[in-house]
């Protein structure tokens, strides 16, 4: 009686290259969303209100995880950072310049009162002066919306840069 014996070779070989395909998919993938979060932080750094410099200063782009599990954290330490960005009612960028023109120009001088992230108090006897025109409340969430799509993109392109290094 004639028989066919039929066997698949090379599947193991297979598994390590699917392997290593996935293993640089996940580092792409985390190397994407960590070029997103400094995208972010930089489109918020553009709009975020400067006085002091304080809350550029403890701004950060944190990660934790690797891989397909990656977080990325973008934020701003400074104690009052919540409230200036919540604070819509809060006059910003060219509205601010409008609003205090006069202080402005007459170079008045004001105590800011601060809480450092130890705890602390800090006091700083500032000058009116003229803020950058793009400042704004919501400047996190507002630059996170804004640049969404570049953000996905920066993932997107992670992957495929990965993708294309394990498959040439």
């Amino acid at each position: 009686m004639p028989i066919v014996n039929l066997q698949i070779l090379g599947v193991d070989r297979l598994r390590r290259q699917f392997r290593a395909l996935d293993i640089a998919v996940a580092r792409g993938a985390q190397q994407g969303i960590q070029e997103a979060g400094n995208l972010l932080l930089e489109k918020s750094l553009e709009v975020a209100p400067k006085d002091t410099g304080n809350m550029e200063d403890g701004s950060f782009v944190r990660r934790r995880g690797s891989g397909y599990r990656t977080v990325i954290s973008v934020g701003y330490q400074a104690p009052y950072a919540a409230m200036v960005h919540e604070d819509i009612g809060k006059a910003h960028g060219t509205s601010y310049n409008v609003k205090y023109a006069q202080r402005i120009a007459n170079k008045e001088r004001y105590l800011a009162v601060r809480q450092r992230p130890d705890g602390s108090i800090a006091a700083y006897n500032m000058v009116y002066h003229n803020r950058r025109s793009q400042e704004q409340a919501k400047f996190l969430e507002r630059p996170f919306y804004e640049n969404l799509d570049r953000m996905v993109l920066s993932v997107r392109q992670g992957v495929v840069r990965a993708i294309h290094y394990v498959t040439r």
